[in-house]
């Protein structure tokens, strides 16, 4: 059933009241502008590059309350900060990139928080993800901080089919799990293993990650012998720093107008 959607816009001189007819399906960004979104949605949300290849950019700010999930194509970017809540998680595909800056993701169970497939990226900094952590088919995360899934009774982060997932810092509460030629890279000191690369299948790894905090986590390297990913451990003496990227520009100081178009979810 079709319903009517009203989106109130700002822009830095005017203001935009936009009516739409949508369906339960998805709402479309693909506009190649940096979107800022701070209401509430209902539907899937699909970001995707414009039609001329420019890369779209959607951040999710305070007051921002997504009722389902996002996915991210393309070469476009999600990001969320402050207060901003994503039900159902966000989902990376293609090049895209997603920036976890704040914010909280998932609902929690055995769904994932983050997802990453097909060569996207993800940076968790903060925020609480309540849900898995995921990387597949040759994608990479990584996680300085943040809070996952503290408390939660079923807690994973995995790395799967080629994926790359390093940890630096930020709490978590569950299992580390690296299959199929997955890779899993702790950053630290103090380690009960050996530095470099774990050949136990399964145990437990304890230590100081490069932020800090200290570890108590199970681990285990696939579903058999046949199958295995690694978990590699770095002394953070090892480690060059390098400055941080600033977010310049994804935070614009307007909010650009959506394109919202209806689409099934691929």
């Amino acid at each position: 059933m079709k319903r009517q959607l009203i989106l109130v816009l700002f822009t830095s001189t005017f203001l935009f009241i936009a009516f739409g007819s949508q369906n339960a399906e998805a709402d479309i960004i693909n506009n190649g502008e940096i979107n800022n979104i701070y209401w509430r949605i209902q539907e899937i949300i699909e970001v995707y590059d414009s039609s001329s290849d420019q890369p779209t950019i959607v951040n999710f700010v305070n007051h921002s309350e997504i009722s389902n999930k996002v996915k991210v194509y393309d070469y476009s970017t999600c990001n969320t900060f402050g207060t901003a809540s994503i039900d159902h998680g966000i989902y990376g595909y293609g090049n895209s990139q997603i920036g976890i800056f704040g914010g909280e993701i998932g609902y929690g169970g055995i769904v994932s928080a983050i997802h990453t497939e097909n060569y996207s990226q993800a940076t968790i900094t903060g925020g609480l993800l309540l849900g898995y952590v995921i990387a597949d088919g040759y994608s990479q995360i990584t996680i300085s901080g943040g809070n996952i899934n503290i408390g939660q009774t079923a807690s994973m982060i995995l790395a799967d089919g080629h994926s790359e997932i390093t940890i630096s810092g930020g709490k978590f509460s569950g299992i580390l799990r690296a299959w199929n030629s997955g890779q899993i890279i702790i950053e630290g000191r103090g380690f009960n293993y050996p530095v470099g690369e774990i050949t136990d299948l399964a145990g437990t790894l304890t230590g100081t990650l490069l932020s800090g905090q200290t570890i108590n986590w199970p681990f285990q390297r696939g579903w058999s012998s046949t199958s295995p990913g690694s978990i590699t451990l770095v002394d953070e003496t090892a480690i060059i720093p390098v400055p941080g990227a600033l977010l310049l520009g994804m935070l614009g100081l307007s909010v650009a107008g959506l394109k919202l178009r209806k689409g099934k979810e691929l």
